[in-house]
């Protein structure tokens, strides 16, 4: 990817960057949004996204691009641990 891209110095560590940022972001409007939208819409619409701008990474030609879509992944990949995590008991472990 390095090579095909044309990255320089530590643009593939800034991409892995991106990916965090967009996760870290993503978790204070879902937070909210999961509130007031139900459950059953919003997570299938979130795997959807997800999975979309996951396959649309192989089309990207400029680090700008790459850099977006690699946001747009990790914004979309943020999970409602806390809401589905109370579904597991301490009996369940």
């Amino acid at each position: 990817m390095k090579e095909e891209l044309g990255f320089r110095g530590n643009e593939l560590v800034e991409l892995q960057t991106m990916y965090t940022v967009g996760a870290v972001v993503g978790m204070i409007p879902f937070m909210f949004i999961f509130t007031y939208v139900p459950m059953y819409w919003t997570i299938p619409a979130m795997d959807i996204l997800w999975g979309l701008f996951t396959l649309l990474q192989y089309r990207a030609h400029s680090f700008g691009e790459m850099a977006a879509y690699r946001f747009l992944v990790g914004f979309f990949e943020v999970r409602p641990a806390p809401i589905e995590s109370r579904h597991y008991g301490i009996a369940d472990q």
